[in-house]
């Protein structure tokens, strides 16, 4: 067959070698090229056609996909790499360096691969399918007219027609902007968590009359609007649906939280009254998120009360045997938390409160009227219930309803003192400005800090006699050897760790890891009070105290009941 070099070495099998490896290899016959690409880009395996068409001087191909890519490709390899994490086989056109022909365009098969408990791709390459036009000096042929067709007794499906390159193309350029934006999404969060790190540090440091309090307020600020474009552009990068949240948590401590930031930004004659349950019904609830919707609610709160006035944040356990009325809003029977915001403005007319949670409706002049209606989505998202009274001459009450679990957890306001200790921390990330600013909080409270860059450096550092660790803090998306890859290394070397996780781009389920998780941007507050709590809690394979044991067994008792009689009412 004539041609090119390149197409006689593609139709032309090579002899392959007589490795073991090779052997072992199901494609090392294939007659196409075939790699095996890590996802970490290694190229750890190549058939013999593979090595006859990106083979160097040494007769294999590049150990990295690097040395076969070309960004003509839309991305890098290691972000092409990262969108495969689907499952799914895609065909994609791509550009790959040849050895012979230089760069040349492909159609790659490429399917998930797991060996050795790794997960592999394998990348199958084939030629694109080649147009012949007619030839300008020779008129095309004459095509016979068609005799009559016989009668068909057997129909055969017609073929589906191959995939279409230019879909294709616009799948990947899709799959690499989806990549692109969650990259900048983890970047711009890194970043966010340092600014804020490093803020509230400062202000938990500062003297409330200090006359730079102010500017540092508004960096804070600043960072907290940035984070909300943050978390869009990581909600825009997820390819699948975010689930239901699957942890439980107490909202008493991000409603205090919250309450705290607000103080500081309302005007000096606004009186707070807060009344927090110490023990707090449990509830699944997405932190992000719900801090969102409360935010919406206590940005109109504040503006409603103006420069002077009374607010008042309150949370509550909610047990209902029977359907209950609140405004215009009927609960179901059930566990509910309930958070209570109230203020003591003009209040909201009759004829307007029906629409104060429509999109796009509002009475106030410059508002896009998509405050309420934002949080009236994140709540009903939740499974909850928004409900608002304006009774007149009484301001206006917003309260939240989340369906709760019966068991209690114990909320305390750590104070600055609560927060100290004395045992020896391991932060692992790739990011140097995390790092630092986490062992500058850490340290300051009195903690003995270790730092490691990536998962390898981390179980080196646990591996030494003289580390003596007793709690690791690392980031889930790095190089070398990721989060999800060190916790199971970890938990196998080291099973009496406490190990916390973090990540600015996505929540694993804790059903998966079994660890405590901190979404970031965080603050040096968040950081030291999960660093306090994990402490407070025991460590993995401790027997834990008799009194939550109890507790666990009374719960577990009331849903047991509770099953009883749904199984009753059903017979």
């Amino acid at each position: 067959m004539k041609g090119s070099g390149f197409t006689q070495m593609f139709f032309r099998r090579p002899q392959a070698k007589a490795d073991a490896q090779a052997a072992d290899f199901p494609l090392e016959s294939a007659a196409w090229p075939v790699l095996v690409v890590s996802a970490l880009g290694e190229v750890t395996q190549a058939n013999a056609f593979a090595r006859a068409v990106f083979g160097g001087a040494d007769g294999n191909p590049p150990k990295r996909l690097v040395g076969l890519w070309t960004f003509e490709n839309g991305c890098s390899a290691e972000q092409f790499l990262r969108q495969l994490d689907s499952g799914a086989t895609f065909t994609f056109p791509l550009k790959l360096q040849t050895t012979k022909e230089g760069l040349v365009g492909f159609l790659v098969h490429i399917s998930p691969w797991l060996r050795g408990g790794k997960k592999e791709f394998i990348f199958q390459v084939h030629p694109k399918p080649a147009t012949r036009p007619a030839s300008v000096n020779q008129p095309p042929a004459e095509v016979p007219a068609p005799a009559p067709a016989a009668p068909e007794t057997n129909t055969t499906p017609e073929p589906k027609p191959a995939p279409d390159a230019t879909a294709l193309t616009l799948q990947q350029k899709l799959l690499c902007a989806l990549q692109l934006t969650r990259t900048v999404a983890m970047d711009f969060n890194n970043a966010l968590t340092s600014i804020m790190g490093h803020a509230t540090h400062v202000l938990g440091q500062m003297p409330p009359d200090h006359p730079w309090r102010g500017s540092v307020q508004q960096i804070e600020k600043a960072a907290e609007r940035a984070t909300q474009v943050s978390f869009d552009l990581s909600a825009f990068s997820r390819e699948e649906k975010e689930a239901q949240p699957d942890t439980s948590g107490n909202l008493g401590r991000l409603v205090r939280k919250l309450v705290d930031q607000y103080k500081g930004r309302s005007p000096g004659a606004v009186i707070w009254r807060v009344n927090l349950e110490t023990r707090l019904f449990s509830a699944p609830f997405s932190e992000a998120k719900l801090s969102q919707a409360v935010e919406k609610i206590l940005d109109n709160a504040i503006e409603a009360v103006g420069a002077e006035g009374t607010l008042s944040v309150s949370t509550q356990n909610r047990d209902l045997n029977r359907p209950t009325e609140d405004g215009r809003v009927t609960l179901p029977p059930g566990t509910y938390v309930c958070i209570e915001i109230n203020d003591t403005g003009p209040g909201i007319p009759a004829d307007v409160l029906p629409q104060v949670v429509d999109p796009f409706f509002t009475t106030k002049r410059g508002h896009r009227g998509l405050g309420l209606a934002w949080a009236y989505g994140i709540i009903t998202n939740h499974g909850g219930c928004l409900a608002l009274t304006s009774p007149p001459g009484q301001g206006t009450t917003v309260r939240i309803y989340l369906p709760a679990h019966g068991k209690t957890l114990e909320e305390g306001a750590l104070a600055d003192e609560d927060l100290r200790g004395d045992q020896t921390v391991l932060i692992v990330d790739d990011e140097e400005l995390l790092l630092t600013m986490s062992e500058m909080v850490l340290t300051s409270f009195g903690y003995r800090v270790l730092t490691a860059s990536n998962g390898r450096q981390a179980l080196d550092i646990i591996e030494r006699s003289d580390s003596h660790v007793d709690l690791v803090v690392t980031d889930l998306v790095m190089p070398h050897m990721d989060g999800h890859q060190l916790i199971q290394h970890l938990q196998n070397v080291a099973p009496g760790l406490r190990i916390i996780c973090t990540s600015g781009n996505f929540r694993p389920s804790n059903r998966q890891l079994g660890v405590t998780y901190l979404q970031k941007p965080f603050t040096s507050q968040d950081l030291l009070r999960v660093v306090k709590e994990a402490f407070q809690q025991p460590a993995p394979g401790e027997p834990r105290p008799a009194a939550e044991v109890r507790s666990a067994n009374a719960a577990a008792e009331e849903q047991a009941d509770a099953n009883s009689a749904a199984q009753v009412g059903h017979s």
